[in-house]
This record gives structure tokens, sequence and C-alpha cells, in this order.
């Protein structure tokens, strides 16, 4: 593990990455910790470290899984997995499976594993004087991060620390004194709600956010690189909704939202660039089919020196009093097709409902030209919600359902010549020895792995499995193939790796998947690549 001081002032511990090819291994293995005794008894290990310890001694892909209780890390450096060889940690649920650590701990968790590792299904409870919760270049889903009761103000640096490449996603972080919820160098935060009362829920260097919640005192701080924000919902409070500045060194820091609802408390800045922390250099925020409301001021821009810095917004909302200001000479408030229509039209602005009604005049009006993709609860982006006879994108993070056009009986709204949506196609683990069982319509093994799906509709779904052929140039042969009925939004097909009696062979392969949905409409394939173990 190495150390560096960040430009924030705090230490933030780097995962070292290893890029090496896994040679031929072993069998995984199970390892149990605590009460969970479902492994063999030469598996069980009494401390949670033990069973790090021993998965990173080998080179198999193995996994932990921990008891309903309490985890506390036994010395200053917290819980540390630092190994080439894929881990998966599973605990046996949020709130079940509890990892802490002593005060002073540097992290309580810091996880750097192979292609595939990941840590699932538990709570991270920081203690006080915490560095940081979570530590990773992995993947963690179904995370509850939260604090110590009576945790002293600022005593950490963030709940979560994503490097590398790391996700975080499915998860809750729900911190009061801790000045940071996520810290993103490089990672992306995925269907997750990020709420701190501190410094910034998200602080981001070369990262994604997408169909997520975000609440804070600033709800995205960013610095440096390209980061992207999509189909969210983004709360800030007394300072910014999303604020973007410039990075020394590097020449322009970059911020797209799409189909972001930004929202205030009746202070601060819902968008703000600014270069005046490194006059040098440029600062960029792009909005699109996106609203922001609740602020006194929606957008500014700010260069106090020779840098630029620059809002542009299309195809968005944002009401007055203030629509936009900039200061300085290289400021610049850049709009096309804005609406500003003064009442949004939510459902209940009041009890926290953000959907639009159906007769909300920012339903339709994103720009035509936008793709398709999902919104904050899932539902396809384009939909036809005023009945106009044409599918449109709404301007914020939440679509309104399709609504009969006018003049067509039965609701319909014309021939369906939309083929079906696929994203987020993967496999988890993406390396895994085979199941001792045949892959049935539900495969319930405890080897194996997931490909995980999102739909935008109902669609028959058809996943090729391929093998890599060996050779210089990526060619493959169609080894198997399954077809599942899919459902509009996230899909889980297991896979033990066998098809029927006939296991896979170890090595690479791939999965191709497209969808057909009931008017015959094809999608565009999606792969997704993996590798199956000795």
């Amino acid at each position: 593990m190495s150390t560096c001081l960040s430009r924030f002032g705090v230490l933030v511990i780097g995962a070292a990455v290893f890029a090496c090819a896994l040679p031929s291994v072993a069998a995984a293995t199970d390892y149990c910790v605590g009460q969970n005794t479902s492994c063999a008894p030469a598996n069980h290990r009494d401390k949670f470290q033990n069973a790090l310890d021993g998965a990173a001694a080998t080179p198999d892909a193995d996994r932990i899984l921990l008891g309903a209780e309490t985890y506390t890390a036994g010395t200053v450096a917290g819980y540390v997995y630092n190994a080439p060889s894929p881990l998966e940690i599973i605990g046996a649920g949020v709130g079940k499976s509890v990892l802490t650590g002593q005060t002073g701990v540097d992290s309580v968790l810091s996880m750097s594993g192979g292609a595939g590792s990941a840590v699932s299904d538990l709570t991270v409870r920081l203690p006080q004087d915490v560095g940081f919760g979570l530590i990773t270049d992995n993947t963690a889903r179904r995370i509850e991060v939260i604090e110590a009761a009576g945790l002293p103000a600022s005593q950490a640096s963030a709940g979560v620390y994503l490097d590398n490449g790391a996700t975080l996603e499915d998860s809750t972080v729900t911190l009061t004194e801790v000045p940071t919820g996520v810290f993103i160098a490089n990672g992306h935060v995925s269907r997750s709600t990020v709420t701190t009362a501190g410094d910034s829920a998200i602080k981001v260097n070369n990262g994604s956010i997408e169909r997520s919640r975000v609440k804070g005192f600033t709800g995205v701080e960013a610095y440096g690189g390209v980061s992207s924000i999509v189909s969210s919902q983004i709360i800030g409070g007394e300072n910014y909704g999303i604020w973007v500045g410039s990075y020394a060194g590097v020449a322009r820091t970059i911020v797209n939202a799409e189909n972001v609802t930004i929202l205030g408390g009746d202070a601060g800045t819902g968008a703000y660039a600014t270069t005046g922390l490194d006059t040098g250099w440029s600062a960029e925020l792009h909005l699109s089919n996106s609203l922001v409301r609740g602020f006194p001021s929606s957008l500014r821009a700010s260069a106090p020196g020779t840098g630029e810095a620059k809002v542009v917004a299309s195809y968005s909302d944002y009401a007055p009093p203030s629509a936009g200001a900039a200061t300085g000479a290289k400021a610049a408030i850049e709009a096309t097709n804005i609406t500003n229509v003064g009442d949004a039209g939510f459902a209940n602005a009041a009890g926290g409902d953000f959907h639009l009604l159906a007769g909300s005049p920012l339903v339709d009006a994103g720009d035509p030209a936008t793709a398709h993709g999902l919104d904050l609860d899932a539902h396809p982006l384009v939909t036809d919600g005023n009945g106009d006879g044409i599918a449109r994108r709404d301007i914020g993070a939440f679509e309104a359902p399709a609504v009969p056009a006018a003049g067509k009986p039965g609701g319909s709204t014309g021939a369906d010549t939309k083929a079906p949506l696929i994203t987020g196609f993967r496999a988890t683990p993406a390396l895994f020895a085979i199941g001792r069982a045949s892959t049935p319509r539900a495969a319930g093994a405890h080897r194996g792995t997931r490909f995980r799906y999102v739909l935008s509709e109902r669609a028959r779904v058809s996943l090729r499995i391929q093998r890599r052929l060996h050779g210089r140039r990526a060619r493959y042969r169609t080894v198997a193939k399954l077809t599942r009925s899919g459902r509009a939004g996230v899909n889980l097909t297991r896979f033990t790796g066998r098809i029927g009696r006939r296991a896979l062979r170890p090595g690479r392969y791939r999965a191709r998947i497209t969808a057909i949905d009931s008017a015959g409409n094809r999608s565009a394939p999606r792969t997704t690549r993996f590798r199956v173990a000795r």
C-alpha cells in the first residue's frame, strides 16, 4: 500500500494496481468466519483478517463468508486485503455483518484484489478518528456505510474511497459528522444513495455518478479530469448543487450532467463552475435535459484569472430569480433551448417527491436527438409522456410514463419500432470456478457467476457463451446458449459454468447478449468477458 497527500489536505491510501495475467489456479476456497459455519472445518477462521491472509496466500479466486455479527479490526491498519488474486467478501446482509475498527484506525477495510473481486452485503461502521470507512479499487455492492454513535466532527476523511475504476453500487452512505460521503478518484457510483451533513456528499476526480440520490452541504464537488452525472437527483444545502473547480496541472475539468434534477434549500448556487482555486486552468459544467430549483442563483461561472470558467446548458430548465451570472473576462454562461417554465409541476415537492406530473411543461421537453437510457427509477428515458404521438425525453431525473396518443383507439400510440435497450451487462464475479450442478432456469449454486443486465422493456433474452480460441487474434466460438424472459429493469441470470452435464473448460470466455421485444425489435448486442478457473 502507498500513501499520498491529496489536494484536499487528507491522507489518502492508494490501493496498488496489479495488472498481471493469472496463472492456472487450483480449486477456489470458501473461508467462513466467526458464526458462519457453513464451510468445511478446515476452512473456518475465527478472525476475519486470518481469512483475508489465507486468501491472499494463493492465486485462487476465493470467497470469504461472514457471519451475522460485528467484526472489529485489532490493528491501526484495519482490515487489509492487498493481493493479485480475486476475492469475494460476502456478508450475511446489511445490518447483520458489521465491519468496524478501533479508534484511530486508518480504514475499516482496505481492499485491492484481482479482476472480479468484490465486497457485498454488509455494513461498514466508522469508529472515532478513522481515516476512511472503505477503500477499494474493486466492486462494492449492497453496502451500508454509517458512523458510530458520538463520532466527533471532522474526524474522518470520507466514508468510501473509490480508486482505479472501483464501483459502489446499490449501496447507502449516511453520515453526519464526516466531511465527505464518497471520494471518487477514477471510479463509479451507481444506483446508490449518498447523504452527508458535512462538506460534500461526493467529491470526484475522473468518475461517474449514475441513477443515484445525492444530498449534502454541497451535492457533488468535482476537481480535474472528465466526470459524468446521469439520471440522478442532487440536493445541495447552503452551498452548491454541483460545483466544478479547476485543478492545477489539468488543462480543463469537465463535468457532463444529463437528466439531473438539482434541488436547493433557498441558499447557494445550483450549478457553479470556477477557476478560483487554480486560476490558470479551466473548468466546464455541461447541463443537458436537466433542471435546477430552489437556489437563489441557478447558474454561475467565475474566472478571476487566465483560465476559462463555463456553464453550458441545453434543453434544460432553471427558474429565476437569478437564472445565470458570469464573473470575469474568461467566464461564460451559454444556453440553448432553455424553457424556464417557472412551476415545474412536481408531484409533491413539499413531501420530497420530484417526479413530474402528467401535465408538467417539462414532460417531452428534452433533447429530441438524445438516445435511450434509464431514469432514476430504472424506467425508459424516452417515452411519449404528453400523448402527442412522439416519444421524447423529459427534463430532469424522472421520466413520466407514456400516455395514449390523441385519436388512437385502445391507447395505441402506433406500431412499436423501438428496439429494447440493454445496459450494465456484466458477469460477477468475472473469474469463477465451475459449480457442482447444471445451470437450471434459476440456478442456486454457490460457485459460478451471475450475468447482470438492465432492460428498457420486457423482452426475450438470448445469452451466447463463447470460448476464446488460441492465437494472437481474438477469435471466439459459441459453446452454449441460454434463453430467458427478461423484465423491464434489473435482471440477474445465474450461471454455474455447466450446460446440462457438460462443464466449460478452464479458460477465457465472453458472453454476448441480445433481446427481442414482443414486436420483434432486436436490440444491439452487448458483451462481457469472464474466465473459468481450474
